[in-house]
């Protein structure tokens, strides 16, 4: 009998130590349970920041795109304007040449004929018409230069923007 109370008494000793183990297990289960409510509640809050930040940032980028469509369409505009000025250029110097080469022949008329007063006073005045259109188209030339310089400097500009 005394074995069976013996027995009996560690059989409770062991279910008493066991209860308390199962209670610090519950204990310990329920304390993971409230950390991981907790970070659940911290990953939601933190996905709706980065759901605000994934709106903000769309809209930035939505902003970029339309500011690039606009660039774009600039420099497509100022590339016509530069090809533009090119042509005018082109022109103006040939222009330019044209006159100065008629202005050299004029010129070397003045001298072959040498003694011809009325024929020189012709060509001098003719020359002299000649120097005046020269010196229009200089300054045509001169101011296109100038737009031409200043286009490129916007499209430089514009291209160390992007």
């Amino acid at each position: 009998m005394k074995d069976r109370v013996a027995v009996a008494t560690r059989e409770a000793r062991k279910a008493e130590a066991d209860s308390r183990d199962a209670g610090d297990q519950i204990t310990t289960l329920q304390e993971e349970i409230r950390a991981q409510v907790a970070e659940a509640e911290l990953l939601r809050s933190e996905k709706g920041k980065l759901s605000k930040d994934i709106v903000t940032q769309e809209s930035e980028v939505e902003a970029l795109s339309s500011q690039l469509r606009i660039h774009y369409a600039q420099h497509r505009v100022q590339a016509k304007q530069m090809n533009d000025l090119r042509k005018e250029n082109n022109r103006l110097t040939a222009n330019f040449n044209l006159l100065v080469k008629r202005n050299n022949e004029l010129e070397n008329q003045v001298k072959n004929l040498g003694g011809s007063g009325s024929r020189v006073k012709t060509l001098e005045e003719e020359n002299e018409e000649l120097k005046g259109q020269v010196a229009n188209l200089e300054t045509e030339l001169k101011k296109s230069l100038e737009k031409f310089s200043d286009y490129k400097k916007r499209v430089r500009a514009m291209g160390n923007e992007f």
